[in-house]
């Protein structure tokens, strides 16, 4: 017998709430007339303390977290067993995190966490964050993140992500976070790692954006997915970039000494600078292009997102000097599903590894002295360098290069030396005292 104050509907109809000066309001389902209510709000705050109990199920260790709290339906302790830690392979850690979930749940049953009250959101925390959703530390999340990006990642790039990775996991290593609960970690520790990698003087701002930029992106990815509330290294501060001396543009007079000699030595790697240069591609698009890709009548490339390094498909226009170079290269007579350039006359399909032309070029470079800073993707930037000095348009080069906005296009010629005020130049030179 208690005193009622209100009676309502719960959401199912399947249980009325009732309201009482002893406890405010309590479950009370309708096919269980039987059901002994509690009198007294100690009754509702009865539990057994978590405990971690270690164990081993067809002889591989298996742990878990065990409690039992006041069920408001059935008027008794319900016992609940939490798995989740065995996600965590490191036995030692796994033991740690443990002990680390028994003193969260103990702290919730000390507050009044019972089961089956609407009420206490706590239940709610126990089986979102417990028991449907696994259990994931910082190690496999991340993991698990870049599972999910690499159906999106070139080879190379998903390379560059997997090192990122490591390199950042060996870094959680001195604060023993590779193990731990991934939505446990705070901003502190994002500003650690940007701290520790501006301190290092052997790396270069865009390294370290690079770096940042992939481990974010990670964390991005957990976050879509509900997996973390926060992505912990958004809005860290970009880093200055200096611009390198690398991958220079070729001028006139070695352009022609570079031609004259691989027309002697290496035809094939002439052709793929050419492609390069009239294209703007890069060169791990351009070693993956087919014949079926190239529409001489239409005068385009058609670069799928699949082989494109941002995604995106693309047509890229074919100038006159580069079709009659196509034409020279005999690709009308040849088999569609043929690649653009091979090196197995065997196996026409097989594209040829990604470093392979570029090393092979690098030791014809290597013979005519040039410096390190000249390399194959050079013939990139000498083409944008060449079209943009001749007077093609920026929408133009824009269209060519595959960016998306006319500020990429202007920020990446900036970073060739080539858009400068030249209203402000004439008018300098002629000041003098």
């Amino acid at each position: 017998p208690v005193e009622v104050t209100k009676i309502r509907k719960s959401v199912d109809s399947q249980s009325i709430i009732i309201y009482n000066t002893d406890y405010r309001q309590t479950f009370f389902n309708c096919r269980q007339l039987g059901l002994v209510m509690p009198n007294t709000q100690k009754d509702i705050h009865n539990y057994k303390p978590a405990k971690l109990v270690k164990g081993s199920k067809n002889n591989v260790p298996t742990y878990y977290v065990e409690f039992s709290a006041f069920n408001a339906l059935t008027g008794k302790l319900q016992r609940k067993r939490l798995y989740t830690i065995n996600e965590i392979e490191n036995l030692t850690q796994r033991e740690i995190q443990g002990c680390k979930l028994v003193k969260e749940i103990n702290e919730l049953l000390n507050n009044g966490f019972h089961f089956n009250d609407t009420r206490l959101k706590n239940e709610t925390y126990l089986q979102t964050k417990n028991t449907n959703n696994k259990y994931y530390t910082l190690e496999t999340g991340l993991k698990k993140a870049l599972e999910i990006k690499k159906s999106d990642l070139s080879k190379r790039s998903y390379y560059n992500y997997s090192s990122s990775l490591e390199r950042f996991l060996i870094f959680s290593d001195n604060y023993s976070l590779r193990h731990t609960d991934i939505t446990k970690l705070e901003k502190d520790f994002a500003y650690n790692l940007l701290d520790y990698l501006t301190g290092k003087n052997t790396l270069q701002g865009q390294t370290i954006n690079s770096f940042i930029t992939q481990i974010r992106s990670l964390f991005s990815t957990l976050l879509e997915r509900n997996i973390i509330k926060t992505n912990i290294f958004q809005g860290l501060k970009k880093q200055k970039e200096i611009t390198t001396n690398r991958n220079i543009a070729y001028n006139p007079q070695q352009i022609i000494k570079i031609k004259e000699h691989l027309i002697k030595k290496d035809l094939l790697i002439w052709r793929f600078c050419q492609v390069i240069f009239y294209t703007f591609a890069r060169p791990n698009e351009i070693r993956q292009i087919e014949i079926q890709n190239i529409d001489l009548e239409k005068n385009l490339i058609y670069l799928p997102a699949a082989k494109s390094k941002t995604k995106r498909e693309r047509f890229i226009y074919i100038s006159k000097p580069l079709k009659e170079i196509f034409i020279e290269m005999n690709i009308q007579n040849q088999p569609k599903t043929n690649l653009l350039f091979y090196l197995n006359k065997e196996n026409p399909n097989k594209i040829i590894g990604t470093n392979t032309l570029a090393d092979r070029y690098r030791k014809e470079l290597d013979f005519l002295n040039f410096d390190k800073c000249y390399t194959m993707y050079s013939w990139k930037h000498t083409g944008n360098v060449t079209s943009y000095k001749n007077g093609i348009d920026i929408y133009s080069i824009m269209k060519q290069n595959g960016h998306t906005s006319i500020d990429t296009t202007m920020k990446y010629l900036k970073t060739l030396g080539l858009i400068i005020d030249t209203d402000f130049t004439n008018k300098f030179d002629k000041i003098t005292i």
